[in-house]
């Protein structure tokens, strides 16, 4: 590799050979993390980053190559979209909707501020950026005063009924003299 004669160091060599050959995603990864942006990232969110970048990376591809393997100009919208909805499927719930919102929503910040910093060696088209998440149907909304008490007086109707009851169980289950 030869030495650019003008900044003495290889910066220019470095972008050709990087622009020949596509950064692999584990790859953009390390590099968002060098970033000033992973810096703003709090110590105690870089955990769950590390775990949503881990089962993005770690996922198997139809051909049972890892997605972290594959060079970032071989990931289209399409196979985001793919990955998106596999991401959604767990083991213990039947759909982990927020964690795949998750694995997406970083991937999408690390794929910008990767890009912005290498232009020459990420594709411009961040194809996590347009995924149309799904979201679950939130919160509970929480009861009125009147429904509250309305349910307390039903609730105290219920007890009555069911004292009633079980006192005359009661009495038909006792020995007659």
């Amino acid at each position: 590799m030869e030495v650019s004669r003008t900044t003495g160091h290889r910066t220019k060599e470095i972008i050709r050979l990087a622009s020949r050959y596509a950064v692999k995603r584990s790859a953009l990864v390390e590099r968002y993390k060098r970033s000033r942006a992973w810096e703003k990232v709090s110590a105690r969110s870089q955990g769950e980053y590390e775990r949503a970048f881990e089962l993005v990376l770690e996922h198997k591809t139809k051909t049972g190559a890892r997605v972290g393997s594959l060079p970032s100009s071989s990931i289209s919208a399409l196979a985001a979209d793919k990955l998106y909805l596999a991401l959604q499927k767990g083991v213990r719930v039947k759909r982990r909707i927020r964690q795949a919102n998750i694995c997406m929503i970083r991937m999408a910040r690390a794929w910008d501020t990767v890009q912005r910093l290498y232009p020459a060696v990420v594709p411009a088209a961040n194809p996590f950026g347009g995924v149309e998440l799904d979201y679950g149907k939130g919160t509970t909304k929480p009861a009125t005063r009147e429904e509250a008490y309305a349910l307390h007086e039903a609730l105290k109707k219920a007890e009555a009924l069911i004292n009633t009851w079980r006192s005359r169980q009661d009495s038909n289950l006792r020995p007659s003299a």
